[in-house]
């Protein structure tokens, strides 16, 4: 079989319900296990086998050993363990906090922001935390990829889905590349409240999430540009340290906040997420204004609450109550994914969110090529 890359295109190709979703997984991970017998590429069917896996972060139920949840699962529980073995389905286990995938038309707009800046031709990009490889599967042809996977069956399937490319299956804490790397870094980074141990690039012990916004920007070479999709804990947070570590390199070319549910359909998550995207600062370049807006500790401002209808109050970054017309949806408080009275974003109907998306991301990034600050 002579090795291809997947054309993944913008339409979601997981299947919906969460029974199909792991009926797709178990088959694409019984076919990584052929493929890895037979030592062969997979052919084009395989590969469209393989592109239904979407992780575990929107089944955990399959991993669950209580009697009532096995009475429904427990066909899928025993499959998994007779595939992986005890070790592999722990592994495995630990991967739902965070295995969330992207959108392929959400991915498709953020290439087109960073091919708009000015992303040239032969560049390498930085994927962290590839997964699968969405962003890897909708690159510019002129692209080459370096996608960095630390949960191992996710890492084989982009393997068999772009053999073209450089998938690495490690954590990103490791030290494999010096900084100034990259023209470029773009991804869906993991979110959690726990913080890798990276001495060279997390010594201040930020958040997953943070720490690969920041390493990633320390990757980059000064000049290029890191687009990433990260929870709105990133923005949100009370306490500013972490966002100082992260514009301590960048500046903020541009914030876009998604609505409540925008990855439903592909992740199965409906945790409220931001599109960010940074410059990696020139040596010796002041920060921009947008960017210590950004930098500065939440503040509050009004929202609608989801039961009542009243108005009440909520914490935002300074940025987002600057440019409310960036945040695509309406402000309410209500139960979310992560706190009982979580900032939610009420969609706004009749135009595609990836489209929604557009209108604010083309002007953001013709400001910036208008101010010198495209990629270089």
């Amino acid at each position: 079989v002579e090795a291809q890359d997947f054309l993944l295109g913008t339409e979601v190709l997981v299947p919906s319900g969460a029974k199909a979703r792991a009926r797709a997984n178990i088959a694409a991970l019984r076919l990584v296990q052929h493929l890895e017998q037979q030592q062969r590429p997979a052919t084009a069917d395989e590969q469209a086998v393989l592109a239904q896996w979407s992780g575990w972060g929107a089944i955990p139920e399959v991993f669950d050993n209580r009697a009532r949840i096995l009475a429904q699962w427990g066909d899928e529980h025993a499959e998994l363990r007779d595939l992986l073995g005890d070790k592999g389905f722990a592994q495995a286990r630990q991967t739902t906090l965070n295995a969330h995938y992207t959108d392929p038309a959400i991915v498709s707009e953020l290439w087109r922001a960073v091919q708009r800046a000015g992303l040239p031709e032969g560049a390498v990009v930085l994927e962290p935390g590839c997964g699968a490889g969405h962003f890897v599967g909708t690159a510019p042809g002129s692209v080459r990829m370096v996608g960095v996977e630390i949960e191992p069956i996710s890492a084989k399937i982009a393997h068999y889905l772009y053999p073209s490319q450089q998938i690495r299956n490690h954590g990103f804490e490791r030290n494999f590349a010096p900084e100034d790397t990259f023209t470029a870094a773009i991804g869906n980074v993991p979110f959690g409240k726990f913080a890798p141990v990276d001495p060279i690039h997390n010594a201040d012990g930020l958040s997953i999430h943070n720490h690969f916004i920041a390493k990633s920007l320390a990757l980059t070479a000064p000049g290029g540009y890191v687009a990433v999709v990260t929870s709105m804990f990133t923005s949100d947070a009370r306490r500013a340290d972490e966002r100082a570590a992260i514009v301590a390199k960048g500046d903020l070319i541009g914030a876009v906040r998604l609505p409540t549910g925008a990855f439903e359909r592909q992740a199965g998550t409906d945790v409220v997420t931001d599109v960010l995207i940074f410059r990696r600062r020139d040596d010796g370049a002041e920060p921009t204004d947008d960017t210590l807006e950004w930098a500065q500790p939440a503040v509050q401002v009004e929202a609608v609450d989801a039961k009542t209808g009243e108005t009440t109050h909520t914490w935002i970054n300074p940025y987002f109550a600057k440019y409310p017309e960036r945040v695509l949806g309406t402000l309410t408080v209500g139960n979310g994914m992560y706190a009982g009275s979580s900032l939610r974003v009420a969609p706004t109907t009749g135009r595609p969110l990836a489209e929604q998306l557009r209108t604010q991301l083309d002007p953001l990034i013709d400001q910036a090529l208008g101010r010198g600050l495209g990629i270089t």
